[in-house]
């Protein structure tokens, strides 16, 4: 077990495109593949799909020519998908989807032959969400960025002690921060996702294998405000992908109380059809918490003002460091928070959580 280092939030940082360095995944499609074209080992390509979509491909091999991306896995291995970027001057068709790469959002046409209309009008175009470069570093839980082995992502935060990762698909993985761009490596932490349980020989043989989908780390060095900080997803087959990415700051409050409440809020309903048969609607469930925390009464006012800041900013809570207890930590919202004081030199917290994930 680890030592308990009491309960923390990670507050991410607002991120803008100045934070976001570099993504391994493409939001502007490279140029469309071409058979003559005679393509380098590491070359990209670009092949268009139906209703918009765009798939990214990377030349396996040198002088790769004639051998069509989607049908040739010696040739060419698919990098990500993204959507066509929207043209004032093409008619799209009913349901075709594009991406507005200023703003890094994804919208449907919600008519036929919509040529010339703007994206904000809401009688031609319906938002579908972020880009899938930009999926993981916005507020809507669910979106993922997905793209082919490793996926890697750049941040230039400035100062950061906390990272949130989270409905990740990987296997393993690494953070690496250094003190500014190509300078030295000051944080290096391996990422391993894999949570089987062996607790006997019959379990090395025969037991499913399950993996973390979330990591959140508290302990980078904050000391450096022109850090590059470098986060890596490995798969062994299939894309990796991670819904959210972000680094932050860290708030300590103080130690959980033993009594806390961690839960699954199920959104699952059971529905009646017109014959009476009893069919389940599955959606997707979340996380709920309630905790206290003991507190220094000399900290009142800086936890509240904290606290308070926070209000509808998704976050991480952790309220523990104890290993064995890491499934308590989530990612969220508080709905309400007390800070009774109870003593002359400690007072406690109540806090609760509505987790998003």
């Amino acid at each position: 077990m680890t030592k308990d280092a009491g309960f923390r939030i990670v507050k991410p940082h607002a991120f803008t495109d100045a934070i976001l360095s570099s993504i391994s995944v493409f939001e502007v499609a490279p140029a469309a593949y071409a058979p003559a074209t005679p393509y380098a080992l590491g070359a990209f390509a670009s092949v268009a799909g139906a209703l918009g979509l765009i798939t990214v491909f990377k030349s396996k091999q040198a002088a790769n020519s004639g051998h069509d991306p989607a049908t040739s896995p010696t040739w060419w291995e698919a990098v990500c998908t993204l959507y066509q970027a929207y043209s004032s001057s093409v008619p799209y068709a009913l349901n075709e989807m594009v991406q507005d790469n200023t703003t890094h959002l994804v919208y449907k046409s919600a008519v036929a032959a919509n040529q010339g209309n703007a994206l904000l009008d809401s009688t031609k175009w319906s938002v579908v969400g972020a880009t899938n470069a930009r999926a993981a570093f916005d507020d809507v839980v669910g979106t993922a960025t997905s793209g082919a082995s490793p996926l890697t992502t750049v941040f230039r935060p400035g100062s950061t002690d906390g990272l949130i990762l989270m409905d990740a698909v990987a296997r393993t993985g690494s953070v690496v921060m250094r003190d500014y761009p190509g300078g030295t490596v000051v944080f290096n932490r391996s990422l391993d996702f894999d949570a089987t349980r062996i607790e006997s020989v019959y379990d090395w043989f025969f037991s499913e294998p399950e993996f973390l989908t979330g990591v959140m780390l508290t302990d980078l060095p904050a000391q450096y405000p022109s850090c590059e900080l470098t986060v890596t997803l490995n798969t062994t087959s299939g894309d990796a992908a991670a819904g959210v990415i972000k680094p932050g700051r860290v708030t300590e409050l103080g130690q959980t109380r033993l009594g806390a409440k961690v839960g699954i809020q199920s959104r699952t309903k059971l529905n009646e059809n017109d014959y009476g048969d009893l069919v389940i609607v599955r959606r997707p469930s979340s996380k709920k918490g309630s905790f206290t925390v003991t507190t220094d009464k000399s900290r009142f006012n800086y936890i509240y003002r904290a606290l308070r800041a926070l209000d509808g900013i998704l976050c991480a809570y952790i309220p523990t460091g104890v290993e064995d207890l890491g499934e308590a930590a989530m990612y969220g919202l508080f709905s309400d928070f007390y800070i009774v004081i109870e003593q002359k030199k400690k007072h406690v917290c109540s806090l609760e959580i509505k987790g998003g994930i």
